[in-house]
């Protein structure tokens, strides 16, 4: 078992006692897990981002809403990070195949960059505009 499966390990059993309402105990495990995620992983992990995710929920539960916040807009961070990254690959792939006339994969992916919040989104509204000329 390596490090990383301990660190699910912590996350499965703080997840049942935040089943059972024992939210102090679930608590306990989810720092541990972040503990090891931390080691493991770069802090803008999306396995960091689950951590500090579950820590915010027992919070939640445990009525500490202020601590509960903390660790949401933690996790919040991560995951709006990804998902402009997300975004710019999808823009980049609609790129390649706009290059190479495949108009129809092109326009799937220009779409699913703009799903996902491209910051250029003008430019890929005018690639998806030639690319169906271009059908």
């Amino acid at each position: 078992m390596n490090n990383s499966d301990v660190a699910d390990l912590y996350l499965n059993l703080g997840l049942s006692y935040c089943e059972s309402k024992q939210y102090d105990k679930a608590i306990e495990h989810y720092e541990k897990a972040l503990k090891i995620k931390l080691n493991i992983f770069e802090t803008n992990h999306s396995d960091v981002a689950r951590s500090y995710n579950s820590l915010g929920g027992s919070y939640y539960n445990n009525k500490q809403y202020d601590r509960a916040i903390k660790y949401y807009k933690k996790a919040l961070n991560i995951f709006e990070a990804s998902y402009k990254e997300i975004a710019l690959l999808y823009s980049d792939l609609g790129n390649y195949y706009y290059k190479n006339n495949q108009w129809d994969n092109a326009i799937k992916n220009y779409k699913n960059a703009l799903k996902h919040g491209l910051d250029d989104a003008n430019s890929v509204q005018i690639n998806i505009a030639n690319s169906y000329n271009n059908l």
